[in-house]
């Protein structure tokens, strides 16, 4: 570094130092001098006795020494070189060593030097308040910093924590819907109960959470077939329909209308689902011939419902590996009207097939 330095620049330097050292010297002399003029004045004023306080550092001049002079000077110097120092930091000091500026500091330092003994302590005083502010605000900014670690930590913490819960939670419901399709895809007989009874209480956890998905209450009900309990399986369709008619944004995707044909379809699953546990509680439970006929009523009237929100439900009813309304099928009186809701719902689709098919097709220009 030092060999980037001209010589003309180390020149200016040193004179610039010299400049400074004489100037705030010879003000801290004329200080001492004056001082000790103040000085004799008060000796004879007194009869010449020398009158010295604690608070006044002052010499006769019979009394005082080299050694006093010498740090006034040294003093002197100090001050100027503090003066200089802040007016170059203040940019109010040029230190170009023309004559203009070099009258300017030698007077400047002259003053320094002369009131250095009394301004340095103050100054100091008062740099070395300013320091234990900025040192106490850099510890409170410090504080503050910690503290926000601390707390992003926690909230990271926090977070990790929640996201470690929700993939927990949905491993576990993975885990509930894959051990219900496995023990629902195999016939009854290949399953125990405690099967069904473990997946129903895995299934249940999520009962709130899940109250709108149609996949979840769809198989949760069909669990609860498995194991005979045909009112549980009726009552969890029955507040999966509620929940959909309570929430009108169950079940959309894009428009309004879509949203309205998709909740349409899941309710026709619900209530077709409900009708075939009614027809099976009545074929199976024993029960006497009013209620049968009660709950052949009600099944069939289930499955009107499911007709009208999904005409295609017929299909499934009709399906030869469909067992579930073999009672009604071969029932005297319950036939008459499966058979009338199957013969009027094909008249419906073939209606609606036929506007399909003679709706002239015009494409859409963007």
């Amino acid at each position: 570094m030092l060999s980037n330095i001209s010589w003309s620049a180390f020149g200016d330097f040193l004179g610039l130092l010299v400049l400074i050292i004489v100037s705030g010297g010879f003000g801290g002399y004329v200080a001492a001098v004056f001082e000790n003029l103040i000085a004799s004045q008060k000796d004879k004023g007194n009869d010449g006795v020398v009158i010295t306080t604690k608070s006044e550092h002052v010499h006769a001049c019979n009394k005082c020494n080299s050694w006093y002079f010498v740090c006034r000077v040294l003093i002197g110097i100090a001050g100027a070189f503090g003066v200089v120092l802040i007016g170059g930091w203040l940019t109010k000091v040029k230190l170009d060593l023309t004559v203009d500026n070099a009258i300017s500091l030698v007077g400047l330092c002259v003053i320094a030097g002369s009131i250095s003994y009394e301004l340095l302590p103050v100054i100091g005083n008062k740099l070395r308040k300013q320091m234990e502010a900025l040192e106490n605000t850099q510890t409170g900014q410090a504080v503050q910093i910690e503290n926000l670690k601390k707390q992003g930590i926690e909230i990271e913490t926090e977070w990790m924590k929640k996201m470690r819960e929700i993939d927990e939670q949905r491993k576990k419901y993975t885990d509930a819907i894959t051990l219900s399709e496995i023990i629902l895809e195999n016939s009854e007989h290949q399953q125990s109960l405690s099967d069904a009874y473990s997946a129903i209480s895995k299934m249940e956890m999520f009962r709130e959470s899940s109250k709108y998905q149609r996949v979840y209450n769809i198989y949760l009900g069909r669990l609860y077939r498995r194991v005979g309990n045909w009112d549980s399986a009726i009552k969890v369709l029955r507040e999966y329909i509620e929940n959909l008619d309570n929430n009108s944004l169950s079940a959309t995707n894009g428009s309004a209308t879509n949203g309205e044909e998709t909740k349409g379809i899941d309710k026709a699953a619900a209530l077709y689902n409900i009708s075939c546990y009614h027809i099976l509680k009545a074929a199976i439970d024993i029960h006497s011939e009013e209620e049968v006929n009660r709950l052949f009523e009600e099944a069939l009237n289930e499955f009107k419902f499911s007709l009208k929100l999904d005409p295609s439900s017929w299909e499934c009813a009709e399906r030869e590996d469909e067992r579930d309304f073999d009672a009604v099928k071969h029932h005297p009186k319950w036939s008459k009207v499966y058979n009338s809701l199957i013969q009027d719902t094909k008249e419906i689709c073939k209606k609606q097939l036929t506007i399909k098919l003679d709706t002239p097709y015009s494409p859409i220009l963007i």
